[in-house]
């Protein structure tokens, strides 16, 4: 008897009704319970072995293991040591140094925001959730997905920590080598997918400036993807608090609205393919295109992230780059030749790419040995802070202001936080002698007519003065290029020579 049956037995009183099921039914539902439970476990079990044995891998694992190719890029003076490129044997990634097709797509943020989490799940590399991946140099994994090739990079943190070493020029050497490796993956790229965490207004001043950069550059895509890694929310209703706070309050506008895109994925837990709307932000006009996801180890891990991880991949595919079939090596060569040079001395530097006798893998080197040192230009850093004397300052009050310095290919950009200034109220100078850009600007009093007492304020206003260094190779002398003040920011730029 397979369904429960119901029996009316007579009492003086009426009737009374019980209910009885029939024990082998009970038996056989509570059996294939235990069957899935146990189903559950034992791949839990070989999931976690699997993690166990890759980290065990990884901790004597060089890097090409895990990714197609890795080129160990290094501080531009220890070119004449020669940067190997080293392909994954397994791989069939030979083609690095032949003709290739696809999308070259390089994930960038500062250091620890993920995007080395991010890289694995777009790839869909084995490398545990939660593993600590120190990426070295620039990496490259291919993609394939619904019939589009895109080639991936990952490259090390901006702010990564290091050895410091007071007998060596270990920081200059350090800034030196995050921005020539930013000036390299700009130009090898298509297109870019920014990392952030809770961000903050450093990043989207950033972010702002790197956008900028985009549009004034020659490549057919100018959308950067912006990648919100919330990896400190909790739970899902933690997750979407902190996309409406972070990013639908700081970037929607009339014009610029949430979407929802129908997007397919495996859920984690059923191992069925689902669909679900997936929501972002994005709008023709805008410069950016934002998602989001969740901490890799809480319940957004199953019940959000797959979905939005194919979205993106699926937005990815829609881009077409220009130069769709290339040989990778040798955009990596051409773009060292073309940026090396203001980083080092000498500026004309021939560098090849061959492969090394000893071990077997290519290597760009200079095509003669030569001395290489560094050049005064290359101890950079996107931020600057210069304290002048106290008797540069004429009586004026000079705090902290905010300022940034970003170097182009053909010019400099300042920029520097004033909230309040007005066009008259500006005034720029220069000091020949030690490239020190004066800027001087008043910042007026809000009205105060109906405020009852000032509770709390950490602005100055009225006189400001800011001197900030300019690298040697500006020309005070030339005249400042254009000067704009938008949302608060003053922003002067300057030609290089």
């Amino acid at each position: 008897m397979d369904k429960a049956v119901l029996l009316a037995v007579g009492g003086i009183a009426g009737y009374t009704f019980s209910l009885y099921t029939d024990s082998s039914s009970q038996n056989k539902n509570t059996q294939e319970k235990e069957e899935k439970k146990k189903k559950k476990q034992e791949e839990k079990k070989i999931r976690l072995l699997h993690e166990q044995e890759i980290n065990e891998r990884m901790i004597n694992a060089e890097p090409e293991e895990f990714y197609d190719m890795v080129f160990y890029i290094g501080s531009p003076t220890s070119i004449v040591q020669g940067w190997p490129l080293k392909t994954n044997k397994e791989s069939r990634f030979d083609e690095f140094s032949g003709s290739m097709n696809g999308v070259v797509v390089a994930i960038i943020g500062g250091f620890d925001k993920g995007k080395s989490m991010l890289f694995n799940k777009l790839v869909g590399t084995p490398l545990p959730s939660g593993a600590r991946v120190h990426t070295r140099g620039l990496s490259f994994r291919a993609l394939e997905y619904k019939g589009k090739h895109l080639v991936l990079i990952d490259s090390a943190g901006l702010n990564s920590p290091i050895k410091i070493n007071p007998s060596t020029n270990s920081v200059q050497e350090k800034e030196a080598e995050e921005m020539f490796m930013q000036d390299i993956i700009f130009e090898i790229a298509d297109l870019f997918i920014y990392v952030v965490n809770e961000i903050t207004w450093r990043e989207q001043i950033q972010l702002h400036h790197f956008t900028q950069r985009l549009k004034e550059s020659n490549k057919s895509f100018k959308q950067v993807f912006v990648v919100h890694n919330f990896k400190n929310s909790n739970d899902n209703g933690e997750l979407w608090k902190l996309w409406k706070e972070q990013v639908l309050h700081n970037y929607q506008t009339s014009n610029v609205t949430e979407q929802h895109l129908n997007t397919t994925a495996e859920n984690p837990t059923t191992s069925q393919i689902e669909e679900r709307p997936v929501p972002f932000l994005a709008a023709e006009s805008m410069s950016q295109r934002h998602f989001f996801i969740g901490n890799e180890n809480s319940d957004s891990a199953n019940l959000f992230n797959p979905w939005s991880y194919a979205l993106i991949r699926s937005s990815l595919c829609l881009v077409v780059a220009e130069n769709w079939r290339f040989d990778l090596v040798e955009r990596l060569r051409i773009a060292c030749v073309k940026y090396l040079p203001a980083y080092v001395e000498p500026k004309e530097l021939d560098v090849v790419v061959e492969r090394d006798e000893a071990s077997s893998h290519l290597v760009m080197r200079p095509r003669k040995p030569i001395s290489i040192k560094t050049s005064s230009t290359s101890r950079l850093t996107p931020y600057w802070n210069v304290n002048p004397d106290d008797s540069d300052r004429k009586g004026l009050d000079e705090h902290q202001t905010v300022y940034d310095v970003y170097r182009f290919s053909d010019y400099y950009q300042v920029t520097i936080e004033a909230a309040g200034v007005q066009d008259e109220n500006l005034k720029i100078k220069g000091t020949i002698s030690s490239n020190i850009l004066e800027v001087n600007f008043t910042i007026p009093e809000p009205n105060q007519d109906k405020v009852i007492d000032k509770v709390q304020s950490r602005r100055k206003f009225g006189p400001q003065q800011v001197h900030i260094q300019i690298p040697n190779e500006f020309d005070i002398t030339q005249k400042v290029r254009k000067v704009t003040i938008n949302n608060g920011l003053i922003e002067i730029v300057l030609p290089r020579i």
